[in-house]
């Protein structure tokens, strides 16, 4: 690790170096020369303490030093046309991959009944057989969707499409549609993609996925594995509009490019490995659906779509506003986390009382915690620090949850890895906790909404999660009002 050899950790190699020749001529003064002189003894005690001072200080530089390497380095995304082994160097890239998640991925693997090495032992056979690093790569998506864990997978990039999709059990459709030279309309049933039936696709993309729950590798598949791919970049689809059957070519760009290609005005939908709205997008929506609340009555609303940079200074902005409501919606719909350290400043705003995550324990801030009722939205795809978040606020005594089971994938502790031929990838390294309900466990099961709302598409007459939020809120009010007379 380069960050080991640092300007420190050579000043201390250089002493030890030279102090070792030291500590020898002195005891050979003093067995000799000097007769058993007490100052070289004297000498002797302070060139040891001088190399055991350097040395503890390189072991404590060293720990930085992999902590850094497997938590803070900069890590980078590949396409797997930009790689280049030889099938030997395949199979000898695996080995070290097999060895890394054997040491690391075990705590994980013994929750969910994995016997790692018989899996191992199992792809060693099939990575004999690649003839490619393009194959390497499918199978190492394949490797990583087995140990059924969000945040384990490699760092490969895919190519996407400017269209978004909305599914539903094994059905797509075209939701919008950002590239106009593509013939594809809202409400377009997806029949076939590259000439396999919808439903067989979706199926045969789930394994290269990774998730902890089938129901949430099944919605990535739905919303996005359709138009992405890690090898093509373009797909043909099959689409019925009304009464006419339709076959469409979609061109699919490295997402460097895609970002390239929208002015920072447009409302469009920018993507990652997994489909996430824009910042755009994010703030019309706020806008739109804080004014409808507002209209309804005393209600605030807050929209948290992840916690990366800035989430927590954009939640703190619409605090001071949105908590002089009695009654407060929390959007985490779709939040696919980010840093925890984020997720727990947020938590101190909205717990009334505290709560113990694992290992960590949040306290409210009661000072200037929200006290009225608060109505979270959930679904499939609020994982990670959005569904931690979600089970920090499940049973307390202000809250309601509404919406969907989420992914299933609270995260723990994760590492990233980078083998000797150059491939990255990322491994979550302890087992799974009890969250403070004391029955569900933070990997594998995902948060039961208090109130289940069942799915409807954007076009249907239903009523989602945010129009029961505010009916349960409507309720509430009557009830208070004939409690008051």
């Amino acid at each position: 690790m380069e960050t080991f050899f640092n300007s420190n950790s050579i000043i201390c190699i250089v002493l030890i170096i030279f102090s070792l020749p030291a500590c020898i001529w002195c005891l050979y003064q003093y067995f000799t020369v000097a007769k058993k002189e007490w100052v070289y003894l004297l000498e002797v005690v302070v060139v040891f303490l001088i190399i055991g001072l350097c040395a503890k200080n390189l072991e404590s530089n060293y720990q930085f030093a992999y902590l850094y390497d497997k938590l803070l380095r900069p890590t980078k995304s590949y396409y797997l046309n930009e790689l280049n082994l030889s099938p030997e160097e395949c199979r000898e890239d695996f080995e070290e991959i097999a060895e890394i998640v054997l040491d690391n991925y075990s705590p994980m693997a013994r929750h969910k009944g994995i016997d790692l090495k018989k899996m191992n032992a199992k792809y060693r056979k099939e990575v004999e057989t690649v003839e490619n690093v393009q194959q390497y790569g499918l199978l190492l998506l394949h490797y990583f969707s087995e140990l059924r864990n969000m945040h384990s997978h490699p760092l490969f990039s895919q190519y996407l499409s400017d269209i978004s999709l909305v599914g539903r059990n094994d059905s797509v459709w075209i939701s919008r549609n950002y590239n106009k030279q593509v013939n594809l309309k809202e409400r377009d049933l997806v029949l076939a993609i590259n000439g396999v039936a919808t439903e067989d696709y979706i199926q045969e993309q789930m394994n290269y996925i990774s998730a902890s729950t089938d129901w949430a590798k099944r919605k990535y598949a739905l919303r996005n594995d359709v138009l992405s791919s890690y090898t093509d970049t373009c797909k043909l689809l099959m689409i019925q509009r009304g009464d006419s059957v339709l076959e469409v070519l979609v061109p699919l760009h490295r997402i460097e490019e895609a970002e390239n290609k929208h002015s920072v005005n447009e409302k469009t939908v920018r993507a990652d490995s997994l489909q996430t709205r824009s910042q755009d997008f994010d703030d019309a929506w706020y806008l739109l659906v804080s004014k409808l609340c507002k209209l309804e009555g005393n209600i605030g609303y807050i929209r948290i779509p992840d916690f990366k940079l800035g989430s927590v200074e954009r939640f703190k902005k619409q605090v001071n506003k949105e908590f002089e409501y009695p009654y407060l919606i929390l959007d985490l719909k779709g939040n696919l986390g980010g840093r925890k350290d984020y997720v727990m400043n947020v938590a101190s705003y909205l717990i009334t009382h505290s709560v113990n995550m694992g290992d960590i324990s949040v306290k409210s801030d009661t000072a200037r915690c929200y006290k009225g009722k608060l109505f979270v939205l959930i679904d499939g795809y609020t994982s990670s620090g959005g569904e931690f978040l979600a089970a920090m606020l499940k049973g307390q005594p202000n809250v309601v949850l509404l919406g969907q089971r989420t992914g299933g994938d609270c995260g723990n502790l994760c590492y990233y890895f980078k083998t000797t031929h150059g491939i990255e990838f990322r491994l979550e390294t302890q087992a799974p906790f009890l969250l403070p309900d004391g029955v569900t466990w933070s990997e594998g099961e995902g948060i039961t909404p208090d109130v289940t709302v069942e799915e409807y598409l954007p076009w249907e007459d239903g009523k989602g999660s945010l129009a029961v939020a505010l009916e349960l809120i409507k309720k509430d009010e009557l009830r208070g009002d004939t409690l008051q007379k």
